[in-house]
């Protein structure tokens, strides 16, 4: 169900085990786990401003709508980071896979092709 909702605060478990608090089977979590690793370049376990850049650029998604790229990346991080500490990390890639940051569906659109 794409429009399930996790919280914050719950826990996913270690990458590629499933947790039963977020109603990810071990290959849905594991799916989303290998693309968030695809666009954590530098392995920190959590996607920045310049990661995220590299990744709309080498995929064409920079110029698409006539909107400054800096400006959809800021607009998206804000939108995403719940936390508020300038990073995607995976729990917040999840909800944001799923659906669950309005306004932010551009972004899950982009990652999906990842």
């Amino acid at each position: 169900d794409p429009h399930r909702t996790l919280t914050m605060d719950e826990p996913l478990g270690s990458p590629g085990s499933a947790d039963s608090s977020t109603n990810l089977d071990k290959d849905e979590e594991q799916d989303l786990q290998n693309i968030f690793n695809i666009l954590d370049i530098d392995g920190s376990g959590k996607i920045d401003n310049w990661e995220l850049r590299d990744f709309l650029q080498t995929n064409d998604m920079d110029d698409d709508d006539g909107v400054d790229l800096d400006e959809k990346i800021k607009q998206g991080m804000e939108l995403v980071d719940v936390d508020g500490d300038g990073y995607i990390e995976f729990k917040e890639f999840v909800q944001l896979m799923f659906g669950n940051v309005h306004g932010a569906e551009w972004l899950a659109s982009a990652m999906r092709t990842a």
